[in-house]
């Protein structure tokens, strides 16, 4: 019973698309009317271009815009003939003006020009049965002759070339650099504000000491740091250094490690110094747990101490001198 239930209903759908093809052919027959051949002597040049130039006249809505002319030059061999294509200026900017016309196919056979008078305004598909409605078609000329168009390699197109390869060769994506207030922003990190201005009133902070959280300086100059100091005094305790430098514990701990090693024993146990290959030219052995503000006090301590020795040394200079000027007489 089924079997016989579904060779029904396949019959009847079979029945019903024949039915359908034949009376869409019944159709055609009617709509269908005679090809105009009145143009069929008509010869026609079959010429292709670049697609610049084509975009170019398409764009073209006037009618009788006269597009360029052909230059035809006589040559010994006829049938090597030199054309050239001269193309308005007016037409468009920054596409080339002359062009070559060579012949690729001189005598072309079975290639004609059709014509079909549609509504511009209704959208065919080929799917759709609206295709193969009647309209009125007609022959308008027979190839006679295929060709070619290239453009003449001159200065102009040169010129051309060369703006589209700088064109082409431009990225999509550039980098832009960030000024004003965004110049030293993080800029794989987007969103944020300047260091400056981020930081700028931690960083008041923490040369007030009102805050404990540093900020790191690179490692370079973290690296002049030490050095300065190591030449202000020859052993350091880590806590001297971080007052020194103003930097975290651990990042401060990295650095001096490649610069600088830790006594373990002796005087200046638990304190730091240069390795050898760096302490060149130090001062004499003193260590200082001091802070900078008590480093420039007794820094000015030692430039009076100093004022009072050459003062002395002056002093002994002129007694000197008046011992010597004058003699005993007896």
């Amino acid at each position: 019973m089924d079997s016989e239930e579904e060779n029904s209903s396949f019959n009847a759908q079979g029945d019903r698309i024949n039915k359908d093809v034949k009376d869409f052919g019944n159709s055609m027959d009617e709509e269908v009317d005679e090809l105009n051949i009145n143009e069929l002597d008509t010869r026609v040049w079959l010429v292709k271009v670049p697609e610049f130039l084509a975009t170019r006249w398409n764009q073209i809505s006037e009618s009788g815009v006269e597009l360029g002319k052909l230059r035809i030059y006589n040559t010994p061999d006829e049938n090597d003939r030199a054309i050239t294509l001269l193309v308005n200026s007016e037409s468009g900017e920054n596409i080339p003006t002359e062009y070559n016309l060579n012949l690729i196919n001189k005598t072309a056979k079975n290639m004609y020009v059709f014509s079909e008078e549609r509504d511009p305004e209704e959208e065919i598909k080929p799917t759709n049965i609206s295709a193969f409605k009647n309209v009125p078609t007609a022959i308008s000329g027979t190839i006679h002759h295929e060709c070619i168009v290239t453009p003449s390699l001159d200065n102009q197109y040169q010129e051309i070339i060369r703006r589209r390869v700088f064109n082409a060769s431009k990225p999509s994506r550039t980098v832009q650099m960030l000024g004003g207030t965004h110049k030293s922003s993080n800029l794989f990190s987007p969103g944020l504000a300047g260091r400056d201005a981020i930081f700028g009133a931690r960083r008041k902070g923490l040369l007030n000491g009102t805050e404990t959280r540093l900020e790191r300086i690179p490692r370079s100059e973290l690296i002049d740091l030490l050095f300065n100091a190591f030449e202000k005094y020859q052993y350091w305790t880590l806590k001297g250094l971080i007052e020194f430098t103003k930097q975290p514990t651990m990042y401060l701990r990295e650095v001096l490690n490649e610069i600088a090693a830790l006594n373990k024993r002796g005087p200046y146990s638990s304190m730091y110094s240069l390795k050898p290959e760096f302490s060149v030219n130090q001062p004499a052995a003193t260590a200082s747990t001091e802070t900078p503000e008590t480093s420039q006090q007794s820094a000015g301590t030692a430039s009076a101490d100093s004022s009072v020795q050459i003062q002395d040394s002056f002093n002994d200079f002129g007694a000197d001198e008046d011992d010597d000027d004058f003699e005993d007489v007896e």
